[in-house]
C-alpha cells in the first residue's frame, strides 16, 4: 500500500480530499472584497472573492509587511491546516492562507477542475490584497498551484516554494497506471483515503492529527477530489518550471529531491531534504517547530529577514 501512496503523492504528493464548502458571497477579483479594508496592521481579517470564473474563494490575511507570504494547501486540505505558520510568520510579515475552490468554505461550482483554475484563485486573492511582493508556499497539490499562479501574476511573485511536492519534476506517471489508479479511488474511495493516509503520516503521528485529517477525507466529494487527481497527473511540472521566472525552492518530506531535474528547467533550484526524519507527508501539522525553523533558514536564503518567533 505504501508503493501506492507514492505513486499518487509522486506528481506533487498528494493527500486527503475535500471538506465541505459553505455558500459565500462573491466580489470582483482584482478589487477588495465589498465592505472588507484590506488589512494591513496585524490584526486578522476574514473575506471572499470571487475567483475568474465567479466562484467564490474565502481567505484569511494577517499581519503586515512584503513580501507577503502565501500558504496554499494540498489536495482535499484547507487553510487551517496553516494555523500554527500564520501564527508564528506574521508577527514580521502579512501572511495570507486560503481555501482553494471545492475545500473549505470556498464554493464548488466550477465547471472545469483543472490546476490552472486553482491558479486562477490564488491570482484572485493576490489581486483583491493588492499584494506588490509575494512568496507562494504550496504544499502537495499546492506546489503546481503555486507555479500556475506565479505565471499568473508575473512582477509580483518573489519565489515559489513546494512543502513535499517537487521530488522530481521530470518524472511522469504512466498514463494506463495513472487510469488504474484513478479506477481504484473511484470504487473504494474512502478506503483508499484511509489507507493513503496510513502510508504517508508518520508511525508515532499525533492520533488527534490523524483523526482530523481522516474526519476531511469522510467529508470528501469524490467527483471533485478526482478530476483534481486526473488535472495533477496531467499537469507537466518541469515545463512549468520553465515558465515561471523566480527562484523555486523545495522543502521535501518523503522522497528525495531530483535537483539535477529541477536544474534542468529552472534556473535558480534548490531543496532541503527532510526525507530520513520521517516527519511524514504534513510537516507543517506533525512537526510545526522544525518545519517553520527549515522554513524560515529557506526564506532566509532568499533574503527574507524575520525567522518564527519561538513557541509562537
Amino acid at each position: 500500500m505504501r508503493a501506492l501512496a507514492i505513486s499518487l503523492l509522486a506528481p506533487a504528493a498528494l493527500a486527503m480530499a475535500a471538506v465541505l464548502a459553505c455558500r459565500t458571497t462573491t466580489s470582483r477579483p482584482g478589487a477588495a472584497p465589498a465592505g472588507v479594508a484590506r488589512p494591513r496592521s496585524h490584526d486578522a481579517a476574514d473575506a471572499t472573492v470571487g475567483s475568474a470564473d465567479g466562484v467564490p474563494i474565502r481567505y484569511h490575511s494577517e499581519g503586515s509587511g512584503e513580501p507577503a507570504l502565501v500558504f496554499i494547501h494540498g489536495w482535499g486540505g484547507d487553510r487551517s491546516h496553516w494555523a500554527e505558520q500564520v501564527t508564528r510568520f506574521s508577527g514580521d510579515r502579512e501572511v495570507i492562507t486560503l481555501d482553494l475552490a471545492g475545500h473549505g468554505g470556498s464554493g464548488r461550482e466550477r465547471h472545469g477542475w483543472t490546476i490552472e483554475s486553482l491558479g486562477e484563485d490564488v491570482r484572485a486573492v493576490v489581486l483583491a490584497l493588492d499584494l506588490r511582493r509575494v512568496i507562494l508556499i504550496g504544499h502537495s497539490l499546492g506546489g503546481p498551484v503555486a507555479l500556475a499562479a506565479a505565471e499568473r501574476l508575473q512582477g509580483r511573485v518573489v519565489a515559489v516554494i513546494g512543502i513535499d511536492t517537487f521530488h522530481d519534476v521530470e518524472r511522469r506517471l504512466d498514463p494506463a497506471r495513472a487510469q488504474d489508479l484513478v479506477e481504484r479511488w473511484e470504487k473504494d474511495f474512502a478506503g483508499s483515503a484511509k489507507q493513503m493516509l496510513e502510508a504517508v503520516l508518520p508511525k508515532d503521528c499525533d492520533p488527534a492529527i490523524r483523526d482530523r485529517l481522516q474526519a476531511q477525507l469522510a467529508a470528501a466529494p469524490p467527483e471533485i477530489a478526482l478530476a483534481l487527481l486526473r488535472a495533477q497527473f496531467d499537469y507537466d511540472l518541469a515545463a512549468a518550471f520553465e515558465r515561471v521566472h523566480v527562484p523555486i525552492r523545495a522543502i521535501n518530506t518523503t522522497q528525495p529531491t531530483n535537483l539535477a531535474a529541477g536544474r534542468r528547467h529552472a534556473a535558480d533550484f534548490a531543496a532541503v531534504d527532510l526525507v530520513p526524519l520521517q516527519l511524514g507527508h504534513f510537516p507543517m501539522l506533525t512537526a510545526p517547530d522544525l518545519f517553520d525553523q527549515k522554513l524560515a533558514e529557506t526564506l532566509a536564503a532568499l533574503g527574507v529577514a524575520g525567522p518564527p518567533r519561538a513557541g509562537g
